[in-house]
């Protein structure tokens, strides 16, 4: 119910393309499940945040005990 008060979930970007954006997360998500995701991009001197609400098109398992979702970006 009140989920717009919940923090960005922290992940790890993968790739970014058009208005898709992939990335690793900790948990699994649901196919359709809107998110807000927090990561941060560096051009080697510094550091940006970035917040988005997505929402996930497909999850799955990764090697490392992480999953790889792929989602499209909301905003």
């Amino acid at each position: 119910m009140f989920d717009f008060l919940k923090r960005p979930e922290p992940v790890e970007l993968v790739e970014i393309s058009a208005a898709t954006v992939t990335f690793r997360s900790k948990k699994s998500h649901p196919e359709g499940k809107v998110l807000r995701i927090r990561f941060e991009l560096s051009d080697g001197t510094k550091k940006r945040e970035f917040k988005l609400a997505v929402m996930v098109q497909s999850c799955r398992p990764h090697t490392d005990k992480r999953f790889v979702c792929v989602s499209q970006v909301l905003e």
